[in-house]
């Protein structure tokens, strides 16, 4: 099973800077990158008795907060 966690970035320039039709040349090179990174680095095995609990919640607090943020439209 395969689990990704992304951190996703607008494209460079933005749309509305772009042509019709232009693709953003970092977007592309970005997802080269990860794409490449998930075959050539070893995976990462995450024991539950080794995960730091503290941290991890801060990190998925921050992600809902994201997450909130987009919903109510901010």
């Amino acid at each position: 099973m395969l689990h990704i966690v992304m951190d996703i970035k607008r494209h460079e320039p933005p749309r509305d800077q772009r042509l019709d039709g232009e693709n953003s040349v970092v977007a592309a090179q970005a997802y080269r990158n990860v794409i490449r990174r998930l075959f050539q680095q070893a995976e990462i095995v995450v024991a539950e008795d080794r995960l730091d609990r503290n941290a991890l919640t801060a990190d998925l607090d921050e992600i809902i907060q994201r997450g909130e943020k987009y919903r109510e439209g901010s």
